[in-house]
């Protein structure tokens, strides 16, 4: 019975695993489109501290501060 969780626990992370690399490629291939080009066009151009402020005030930004930090990073 344990050999066969350990297969099935096997098989489903490979799935997974197959499942991401599948997402990531290509990944760049299509344009940006809509809110994905607003977000690059304003996090670039904006300076970093003024970003900050206005996620902490919540006046302009409309995104969530985590999808701040990763496209920061991502950028």
């Amino acid at each position: 019975m344990r050999r066969q969780a350990a297969w099935r626990l096997i098989g489903l992370a490979a799935l997974l695993l197959v499942g991401f690399a599948l997402r990531l490629y290509r990944l760049e291939a299509q344009p940006l489109s809509g809110d994905e080009a607003y977000s690059v066009v304003v996090w670039t151009q904006t300076p970093p501290a003024e970003l900050l402020s206005s996620i902490a005030l919540a006046t302009t930004e409309p995104h969530p501060p985590l999808a701040l930090l990763l496209s920061l990073i991502h950028i």
